[in-house]
C-alpha cells in the first residue's frame, strides 16, 4: 500500500516538474530576446574610374588583401597626356596674350591724350581684364588634365579585401560604372531582426551572444542601436495623392522584425567572417 502512494506521488511530482519546466522554457521563449534571423554585414566599397578608358593592367587577384593606396589597376593615360599637353600649350598661348595686353594698356597709358582718347585706354584695360580671365581658365583647364591623368591609376580608398573579382585587361571603364567591389577591413558587424514583441527587452548598451550558422561556439556583441523605422508594406499612394487603405483585415497578424545593430567585440576563432552569413542572436537580459 505504502509503496503504492510513494508511485503515485512521484509520478504527480514528475508531472508537476515536467510542466514547470515547460512552463519556465516557454516563458524563456517567449519573452527572452533572440533571434535566428541575423545576418553578417560589412562595409563594401564600390570600386569605379573617375576616368573613362581602356584598362590595360590589373594588378590585384581575386580575395586578395589590399592596404589603402595600393593601385589596382591602370586605365591607357594616352589620351590623357595628349589632353594635358593641349591644356598647356593653351595656358602658355593665354599667358602669351595677357602679356601681350598688358603691354599695350600700358603703352597707351603713357601716351598723350591727343593721340590716345580715354575710351581706348578703357577698352585696353577691359581686354586686359578679358585676357587675365583666359589665362585663368586654361590654367584651370591644365589641373583638370593633371587630375584626369593622374586618375587614371586606380587606387584602394581603403584597406580591405578584393571581391568577387570580375575586371579583365581590355575592358573598357566607364566613369562613374562599379567595376569591383572591395570589403573594409573590421567594419564587420551583425544586423539581427527582433520581432517587435521582444524589442522592448533589448536596450543600446545591451551585451550580446551570438553564433554563426553551423558553428558550435558563440563570441560577444554589444548592441550599438535599433532601427528608428522600417518599410511600411500596406502604404500606398492612389489616385490624387491619397492614402490607397486595403479595405480586407489579415486576422493572423505576425510581429513585425525590427533591425538592431550589434557590434562585434571579438571575431570567432573558428569560423571565418564572410558578410552574408547567417547568425543567431541572444541579447543578455538585463534584471532590475
Amino acid at each position: 500500500m505504502i509503496a503504492r502512494v510513494l508511485r503515485v506521488l512521484v509520478t504527480i511530482l514528475v508531472v508537476l516538474l515536467a510542466a514547470w519546466l515547460g512552463w519556465r522554457l516557454w516563458q524563456a521563449y517567449m519573452d527572452q530576446p533572440w533571434t535566428r534571423d541575423a545576418v553578417v554585414q560589412a562595409q563594401i566599397a564600390q570600386i569605379n574610374a573617375d576616368v573613362g578608358g581602356r584598362v590595360i593592367d590589373l594588378y590585384v587577384k581575386d580575395n586578395q588583401k589590399v592596404a589603402a593606396g595600393t593601385v589596382l589597376f591602370r586605365i591607357d593615360p594616352q589620351r590623357y597626356r595628349l589632353a594635358l599637353a593641349n591644356a598647356r600649350a593653351a595656358l602658355a598661348d593665354a599667358n602669351a596674350q595677357l602679356a601681350l595686353r598688358q603691354e599695350q594698356s600700358a603703352r597707351r597709358a603713357h601716351l598723350p591724350d591727343d593721340v590716345v582718347s580715354a575710351e581706348a585706354r578703357s577698352d585696353a584695360l577691359l581686354q586686359v581684364r578679358v585676357a587675365r580671365a583666359q589665362a585663368d581658365a586654361a590654367s584651370a583647364r591644365v589641373h583638370l588634365a593633371q587630375y584626369d591623368l593622374a586618375h587614371t591609376e586606380v587606387r584602394a580608398p581603403v584597406a580591405g579585401i578584393i571581391s568577387h573579382l570580375r575586371l579583365r585587361v581590355g575592358d573598357y571603364a566607364a566613369t562613374g560604372k562599379p567595376l569591383l567591389a572591395l570589403v573594409e577591413t573590421g567594419s564587420y558587424w551583425i544586423d539581427g531582426y527582433f520581432e517587435q514583441t521582444r524589442l522592448q527587452c533589448v536596450h543600446v548598451g545591451d551585451h550580446a551572444h551570438l553564433r554563426l550558422l553551423g558553428s558550435a561556439h558563440t563570441f560577444p556583441g554589444l548592441v550599438e542601436s535599433i532601427a528608428p523605422a522600417i518599410t511600411d508594406r500596406e502604404s500606398h499612394t492612389g489616385a490624387r495623392l491619397v492614402a490607397n487603405v486595403r479595405a480586407s483585415f489579415n486576422w493572423v497578424r505576425l510581429p513585425a522584425r525590427i533591425p538592431v545593430h550589434i557590434r562585434i567585440l571579438r571575431k570567432p576563432k573558428d569560423f571565418p567572417l564572410t558578410a552574408g552569413m547567417l547568425c543567431s542572436v541572444v541579447i543578455e537580459r538585463k534584471h532590475s
